[in-house]
């Protein structure tokens, strides 16, 4: 039973007692106040919570109104910048064209961390692009993941030919593209 059904049927009982002769026995009297003082009790966490939630989501949707591209628009933008085709983006990032499809298409889809560093490497991106085009898919390169510190020795010396990163990753097993 969801919250609100309970409360809701907690003021009916509460109304239907306030009707009732209630009787003059103390034991039930004592029920009919507890039923009361219960419903009172349970409700005001509610509200409080529901105060404290409103003073939350002001400032959180001052922040989203600022919010001004998805990951899609971002792509699209890299992809126009430097004067790239998509379907040649996506052949050489070696995705599959559905995957950049819904890419394009889903205005929530969020890629995976491996999706976005293929099209980093598609498009050419230096170390500070790419930290940024991660960031923009939610995503960073750390320091403290050796996957990562791989892929950032790519971006830094601009190493973009999938074979030769397929053989590093390899060497340092870690699933190559593929």
């Amino acid at each position: 039973m969801l919250k609100t059904e309970l409360f809701a049927e907690m003021d009916l009982l509460v109304a239907e007692i306030r009707t009732r002769k209630v009787p003059k026995s103390p034991n039930v009297q004592m029920s009919y106040k507890l039923i009361e003082e219960a419903s009172y009790i349970a409700k005001a966490p509610c509200i409080r919570r529901k105060e404290s939630a409103r003073k939350i989501i002001k400032p959180i949707d001052e922040r989203l109104a600022q919010f001004k591209k998805n990951f899609c628009e971002y792509l699209l933008s890299y992809i126009a910048a430097r004067g790239l085709d998509e379907v040649d983006v996506y052949k050489r990032a070696h995705l599959d064209r559905r995957i950049f499809s819904k890419i394009r298409t889903a205005v929530n889809y969020m890629p995976s961390k491996r999706t976005v560093l293929a099209i980093a490497l598609a498009l050419e991106l230096d170390i500070d692009e790419a930290q940024e085009f991660l960031h923009k898919g939610g995503f960073a390169l750390s320091p403290n993941l050796r996957t990562d510190v791989v892929f950032s020795y790519f971006f830094e010396n601009r190493i973009y030919d999938l074979f030769t990163i397929n053989e590093v990753l390899y060497h340092y097993g870690i699933k190559p593209f593929n």
